[in-house]
């Protein structure tokens, strides 16, 4: 995945590029209101978190799926699967890196929480994991 990261635009920059004239699909943003219809209406996709494996174990939104490096991607996701990757908040580049990645390899239909864990838990949504058990 390194290589991938190396020879990318800036972390900054759009997932959509202009190349010899043609637009790119670019990764589409989800808000927590938008996910949690997600899975209130029990649409089928992979909800990715980007995080650390202590973050994850700590808390992570039900139903998501631990994914910090293209190995664990490749063995649990599909190129054809729906994704929604996230990750902390706005300020953690996790989740965009690799929604990006994912596109960029050919995964056709790549969403992004930038919202993260933080809006997450600001709207009330429920989280589970170690540090929820033990409050």
């Amino acid at each position: 995945m390194s290589e991938l990261l190396n020879s990318g635009p800036p972390l900054d920059a759009p997932a959509a590029t202009i190349q010899g004239g043609e637009r790119k699909r670019m990764v589409t943003i989800l808000s927590a209101e938008e996910l949690k219809a997600k899975i209130d209406r029990g649409d089928e996709f992979k909800l990715v978190m980007t995080m650390n494996e202590w973050h994850y174990e700590a808390e992570h939104i039900p139903g998501s799926v631990w994914v910090a490096d293209k190995d664990r991607a490749q063995a649990l996701l599909d190129p054809k699967d729906e994704i929604v990757c996230y990750c902390s908040d706005r300020a953690c580049a996790a989740s965009r890196v690799v929604s990006n990645v994912l596109e960029k390899s050919g995964f056709q239909h790549v969403y992004h929480f930038d919202g993260g864990l933080h809006e997450w838990k600001e709207a009330g949504y429920p989280i589970e994991g170690a540090a929820v058990a033990s409050a």
